[in-house]
């Protein structure tokens, strides 16, 4: 098996057709490790101290492994400079569920031991393997752990985040019928209200018109969090442009799900989300306070979730966070993990001791 390091923005693009064919194959296959997301991801964020760090694995010519990685660099104390191997898109618009995307027709053990022969001779370009967002149930994981180990490199796993999702039946009523008794009475008046008497309309983004339609999905975004007296999400315009170049790349895959809900053709609520693989992922929200009291985000869920059924998806996933109003769509926790995996040298090994006595943050 022979692995290979693509390191520049030429070869990462040139990459997307293998990227996306292996992914579908891979057990890893989830909305945020498609090329599209990477990419764009790269596109925005990357600067002076983030290198690729992708590494592909083939098998008789044929790509069986891709680790979607990066590498960061951070001084500290003006001492050392820090080597951190992450997840790409791990960081600042953060995708869940990361992993590495391995042929589920081969055995993924011989992939991930090769990857970590590779890490083990390049050993002096890297200290920590810092790998966050992977799933808890990953298939993966109980062979990372090994090679890390038969490698003689300190491995540890934290749980990070919780990731409620719904669970979608066959049909809308059924859904409802699994909600409470007062919940499910105050949505049907809610419904009654917006859609009915204000002559509300639910809707999806024209993406022949995308630049215009995330333009009100931000100003939706930032009234939300400004009625808080809090910055929006994306205020940071690298954070902006992420989004525009992935929007554009998951509509032209029919993978983006932009809705709104609006009343005279002004929109009042939005909701971001991502189709993909028989899910829905719901990004950001966005909404008017002025017509919080007629629980506007209630109302738009409703209808992104009726479609979702109609559409033939079997789960909803609000990804990260606890929020209250999640469980009441009865949805059930996921949990994602931090890797960690600390090269042998004694470098690595020393600020390893440095981070965990002074909680230094490197995650």
């Amino acid at each position: 098996m022979k692995i290979t390091r693509i390191s520049s923005t030429e070869d990462f693009a040139a990459l997307r057709e293998e990227w996306d064919a292996l992914l579908a194959v891979s057990p890893a296959n989830t909305a945020f490790l498609t090329w599209e997301w990477a990419f764009s991801w790269w596109e925005a964020f990357h600067g002076p101290d983030t290198d690729l760090f992708v590494l592909v694995a083939t098998d008789h010519e044929k790509t069986v492994g891709i680790a979607p990685l990066v590498r960061t660099r951070r001084r500290l104390g003006g001492l050392w400079s820090l080597r951190q191997i992450k997840f790409l898109g791990a960081e600042r618009a953060a995708g869940d569920y990361l992993d590495f995307l391995i042929d589920s027709r081969v055995e993924g053990r011989d992939v991930l031991q090769a990857m970590g022969e590779y890490l083990r001779q390049h050993g002096a370009e890297w200290d920590f393997l810092s790998l966050l967002e992977v799933p808890e149930r990953s298939v993966h994981l109980p062979w990372l752990a090994e090679t890390a180990r038969d490698l003689g490199y300190r491995f540890s796993q934290d749980r990070l985040r919780v990731c409620p999702a719904t669970a979608l039946p066959p049909t809308w009523s059924a859904l409802e019928l699994s909600l409470s008794k007062d919940f499910r009475r105050n949505l049907k008046y809610k419904k009654r209200q917006l859609l009915e008497k204000r002559g509300g309309v639910f809707r999806l983004a024209d993406t022949k018109n995308l630049g215009a339609e995330l333009d009100a999905f931000w100003t939706l975004h930032e009234k939300r969090w400004n009625s808080r007296g809090e910055r929006g999400s994306f205020t940071d315009p690298d954070k902006r442009e992420f989004y525009r170049r992935m929007a554009a790349r998951y509509a032209q895959k029919d993978w983006l799900r932009l809705y709104f809900l609006a009343v005279r053709d002004t929109p009042i609520a939005t909701l971001l989300a991502l189709r993909y693989g028989g899910r829905i992922y719901g990004l950001q929200t966005g909404f008017d306070p002025a017509w919080s009291k007629l629980s506007v985000g209630h109302v738009l869920l409703a209808c992104v979730l009726q479609q979702a059924i109609q559409e033939g998806c079997g789960e909803y996933d609000f990804l990260r966070g606890t929020e209250t109003y999640k469980y009441d769509w009865r949805a059930r926790d996921k949990h994602t993990l931090a890797l960690r995996i600390v090269n042998g040298h004694i470098k690595a090994r020393v600020l390893d001791a440095l981070t965990r006595v002074k909680r230094l943050g490197l995650r």
